[in-house]
C-alpha cells in the first residue's frame, strides 16, 4: 500500500487480511497536502480556499472552502499534529492563514491572507494513523471548522445540504463538483485551485478501509477514474452538489484513492459530510466573537516588528516545517533557542519541493555564533551551518546642508547685501 502523510511517501509491505492473500494497491492521500487530477482551473472560483502554514508561504497545505464570510470547513486531519488526540473541541492553530477565495497562491497579495484564529472540532478526534496496523481512526469526526481574524469575503452564508438532501444524493448517485488545491499529477501541485466532477456512490463509509470507525450517514464517496482523481493537497476540500435545483456544500474530503485511482474496490474518494457537526459552531461562534478583541491583540503582538534586523538561513532550502534560530552562548558555549521563525522565504534557485528559507527580525549582538534548529516534530532534525552574526551597520542620516539667503540692508544712502543661513542687518541697517 502507498499511503501519503504529512508530504511523505511510504511504501508499505505487502500484508495478509483474513487468512486471504490479498495484495492491495491503494493509494490513500492523508493528512497534509498540496489539485484535483485531470480537472480544469478554477481559479477565482469563490468555492474553495487554500489553508497555508506561514503567510508568505506558497505552499498549500490543505484546501477547504467558507460557509460564511469568516468560517472556513476543512478537514481536522489538515491541523497537522500527527498522533495527537484532541481533548477539547477548541483548539488554537500556530501560524495558520487562508488565501482569499480562488486565489493562485504563487501570486496572490500575502496582505490579504487572514489568520485562522481557533478551530472547533470533535472532543476525542485522534489524528493517528497507522496503515500497517489497519489503524484509519483519524477518519472518524475528521472535520474541523476555523474561525478567522475577520471575513475573508463578502459573502452571504452558504447553503449545506441536510440529512435527507444527503440521502437523496447517494439513493439517485448524483454529481459531485470537487474543488481543490491537491496535485494535479502524481508528482506535483501548482498552487492554483482546479475542479472536477465525480459520480456519487450509494455507500459512503461502508466502501472504505476506515469503515469501522465511521458512521455511514455522517459520510459520502465519489467515483473516481483513470483520468480523473482527487490527488494528494485535497484534503479537506469541498463537495458541492446540486439538489432539487440548488447548489448546497455537502461534505470535505478526508481521504482518495490519488491520482490515477480506478474508483474499484475501496478506492475513490471518501468525505466528512458537514451538516451532523454543525452544532460545534453554534456552541462556540458567539464566546468567539466575545474573544475576538483579545485575540486580536495577541496576535498583533506577535507580529514582526519590520523595523529590527532581518536574520536568515545563509543557504539551504527546505520545506515549511519548524525553525528555530539559536545562538551559543557566551558563558557557557551551550546552543539555546533564540526565536522561532517568523516566516519563510521563498528562494527562486531552490526545488519546489522543498522552496523555502526559515527567517525572524531580532536583534542580536555583532558577532554573535549563530546557527538554525530546522525539524519537522517526531520526524528528524536538521542543524545548519554555523554563522557569525555581523550586525548591520547603523545608517547614518547626512544632515542637511543649510541653505543661504541673500537680503539688501539700508541705511540713509548706503546699501549692503549680507549672505547667511539666517542672514540679519548690521546694526542702524534696515532690511529693505
Amino acid at each position: 500500500m502507498v499511503f501519503y502523510y504529512n508530504n511523505d511517501v511510504r511504501l508499505l509491505r505487502r500484508f495478509t487480511l483474513c487468512a486471504l492473500v490479498l495484495f492491495l494497491i491503494v493509494t490513500l492521500e492523508m493528512p497534509s497536502g498540496e489539485a484535483v487530477f485531470g480537472g480544469t482551473s478554477a481559479l477565482g472560483d469563490k468555492r474553495v480556499v487554500a489553508l497555508i502554514n506561514g503567510r508568505d508561504s506558497i505552499g498549500s497545505t490543505c484546501s477547504g472552502a467558507l460557509i460564511s464570510s469568516q468560517i472556513v470547513v476543512v478537514a481536522a486531519h489538515c491541523l497537522g499534529n500527527k498522533n495527537k488526540k484532541y481533548d477539547s473541541e477548541i483548539y488554537t492553530p500556530e501560524d495558520l492563514w487562508v488565501a482569499q477565495p480562488g486565489a493562485d497562491i504563487n501570486v496572490d497579495d500575502i496582505n490579504s491572507r487572514v489568520q485562522v484564529l481557533r478551530a472547533i472540532l470533535t472532543a476525542g478526534f485522534d489524528n493517528t494513523f497507522d496503515g500497517y496496523a489497519l489503524n484509519f481512526i483519524t477518519q472518524k469526526d475528521d472535520i474541523t471548522f476555523l474561525f478567522l481574524e475577520k471575513p475573508l469575503a463578502n459573502i452571504t452564508d452558504v447553503p449545506i445540504a441536510d440529512a435527507s438532501e444527503v440521502s437523496l444524493i447517494k439513493s439517485q448517485q448524483l454529481m459531485f463538483t470537487h474543488i481543490g488545491y491537491g496535485f494535479i499529477d502524481e508528482f506535483h501541485a501548482d498552487g492554483k485551485p482546479y475542479s472536477t466532477q465525480l459520480r456519487s456512490y450509494t455507500d459512503g463509509a461502508s466502501r472504505h478501509l476506515g469503515a469501522a470507525f465511521l458512521k455511514e450517514e455522517n459520510t459520502v464517496s465519489s467515483q473516481e477514474i483513470g483520468t480523473q482523481a482527487l490527488c494528494v493537497g485535497d484534503s479537506g476540500s469541498p463537495w458541492y452538489a446540486t439538489v432539487n435545483g440548488k447548489e448546497k456544500i455537502v461534505a470535505i474530503t478526508v481521504t482518495a484513492s490519488g491520482c490515477h485511482g480506478s474508483g474499484s474496490g475501496i478506492g475513490g474518494t471518501l468525505g466528512t459530510v458537514i451538516h451532523p457537526y454543525l452544532h460545534l459552531v453554534s456552541a462556540h461562534w458567539s464566546e468567539f466573537l466575545s474573544e475576538l478583541p483579545t485575540l486580536r491583540r495577541l496576535v498583533a503582538s506577535t507580529t514582526p516588528d519590520m523595523n529590527l534586523p532581518l536574520i536568515q538561513t545563509s543557504g539551504g532550502c527546505h520545506g515549511y516545517v519548524k525553525a528555530t534560530l539559536q545562538v551559543l552562548r557566551e558563558s557557557d558555549s551551550v546552543w539555546v533557542d533564540f526565536a522561532a521563525a517568523q516566516g519563510w522565504k521563498r528562494i527562486d534557485t531552490c526545488p519546489t519541493t522543498n522552496p523555502y528559507q526559515p527567517w525572524v527580525r531580532a536583534i542580536v549582538k555583532d558577532g554573535t555564533q549563530t546557527r538554525w534548529h530546522i525539524w519537522q516534530p517526531d520526524e528528524w532534525d536538521y542543524f545548519s551551518p554555523i554563522v557569525k552574526y555581523v550586525a548591520p551597520k547603523p545608517t547614518v542620516t547626512p544632515k542637511p546642508v543649510a541653505k543661504k539667503t541673500t537680503i539688501t540692508c539700508t541705511k540713509g544712502k548706503l546699501i549692503k547685501r549680507v549672505t547667511d543661513v539666517k542672514p540679519v542687518c548690521p546694526k542702524g541697517f534696515k532690511k529693505k
